[in-house]
């Protein structure tokens, strides 16, 4: 019996199929049972403009941007400058149920009008919130909530969250209205809505 490039492609092919399946499956299940974990009605990010700066070779504006958790507390601090004269914010947020999960993704600069980095090129925020297969937005008061919701986080940002593409989308918070020296809170209500609010 001959063995062709197709007798082996075929049963390949099959096995990955098989593969990304059961990955999804066991994703989605770890999803469903963290749903009291839900990421709604809490302040997810707090900014405060520095202020931009220009010179004849580049743009640069400079801020504070706090990770807050769902106690109020912070996560994580990312003080620096970018390249460029604008800000935003992504999130990836899951809607599941009618329960919403909000989890900030990057945070990318731009100028003139187009962006200098987004997505894989900006600033990943998801390992400032990670650590140990916990997601300390949670909380402080519960090491099992920040796993269950780790569980959620996991999913949301696989590869094989494709399957479930209508439940997840990619949410922008254009920062470009914010006032240099003044503060302001990203908010995500109950409906999974995210607003820019001066504080």
């Amino acid at each position: 019996m001959k063995f062709g490039p197709r007798t082996i492609f075929i049963p390949l092919i099959i096995s990955i199929f098989v593969f990304i399946g059961l990955n999804c499956f066991f994703l989605i299940s770890s999803c469903n049972g963290a749903k009291s974990s839900s990421l709604c009605d809490y302040e997810a990010m707090e900014v405060l403009v520095y202020g931009s700066s220009f010179d004849e070779a580049s743009k640069s504006i400079s801020a504070r941007i706090s990770i807050r958790d769902m106690e109020g507390d912070e996560c994580a601090v990312i003080e620096r400058s970018w390249k460029g004269d604008r800000l935003s914010v992504d999130f990836l947020c899951l809607k599941e149920g009618g329960i919403n999960f909000c989890f900030p993704a990057a945070i990318n600069a731009f100028g003139n009008g187009s962006y200098e980095s987004k997505g894989k090129s900006g600033i990943n925020l998801s390992k400032y919130y990670t650590e140990n297969g916990r997601c300390l937005l949670a909380g402080k008061k519960s090491v099992f909530r920040q796993k269950e919701l780790y569980k959620v986080y996991r999913y949301v940002f696989s590869p094989l969250s494709i399957f479930k593409y209508t439940s997840i989308q990619t949410k922008t918070v254009d920062l470009v209205g914010c006032e240099s020296g003044k503060s302001y809170g990203i908010f995500c209500d109950s409906r999974g809505n995210l607003s820019l609010v001066e504080l």
